[in-house]
């Protein structure tokens, strides 16, 4: 091998690493970007406003002392937001999400699955008795679930009572599922006047 061949031979793998890390940073980069959006769109999910905003772009409710977001998203034709009461910890809560109708969500796992990125820990929700009952829901009789139960608190060392009112229906060609959560004495009275102030636009 002479000097030229051997030269050519450098400057090949000299060019081929220019290559490599040219690749390697705009792979690099193009990962942080992906990963920044993703934690500004999960930190905007988490501000209250916004999370009251999407609730509201859905239903209308009522909570007694007035109602705080906890979390509101928009992805892929989907809308989904947890609402609360100011109450300190919150007595009332409102999960809602409207999808299209090719997305089955009708399934009790399938609306899991789509909640466990804002809330990774099991539910705290132990049920003891599930009902069903007539009641008007966006102008229809439809069926409500009502599930009773008592709510573990954080310190895992005591409860307090539970009640859960869900129902699923067809509203403006679009699936619609909410969720009305309270805990606490006369659970099920200020689920049942939360419910039935909720109204669908």
């Amino acid at each position: 091998m002479n000097d030229a061949d051997f030269k050519a031979k450098q400057v090949d793998r000299v060019k081929l690493l220019d290559w490599v890390m040219i690749i390697g940073g705009a792979i690099a980069l193009v990962t942080t970007g992906i990963i920044g959006l993703g934690i500004k769109a999960y930190n905007n999910a988490l501000d209250p406003k916004r999370a009251e905003a999407v609730a509201k772009s859905i239903i209308d409710y009522r909570i007694p002392g007035g109602s705080q977001g906890k979390f509101g998203i928009k992805f892929a034709g989907i809308k989904l937001a947890i609402v609360h009461s100011k109450t300190s910890p919150p007595d009332v809560e409102i999960f809602v999400m409207q999808t299209p109708l090719n997305r089955d969500t009708r399934r009790q796992e399938e609306i899991e699955r789509l909640r466990s990125p804002i809330e990774p820990t099991p539910t705290q929700f132990e049920i003891s008795s599930s009902t069903k009952e007539n009641l008007k829901f966006c102008n229809k009789q439809l069926n409500v679930t009502i599930d009773e139960g008592s709510y573990l608190l954080e310190d895992r060392a005591s409860t307090l009572p539970a009640v859960q009112y869900s129902v699923s229906t067809i509203n403006n060609n679009e699936r619609l599922i909410v969720e009305v959560q309270a805990t606490g004495k006369n659970a099920k009275q200020k689920a049942l006047a939360v419910f039935k102030s909720i109204q669908c636009k």
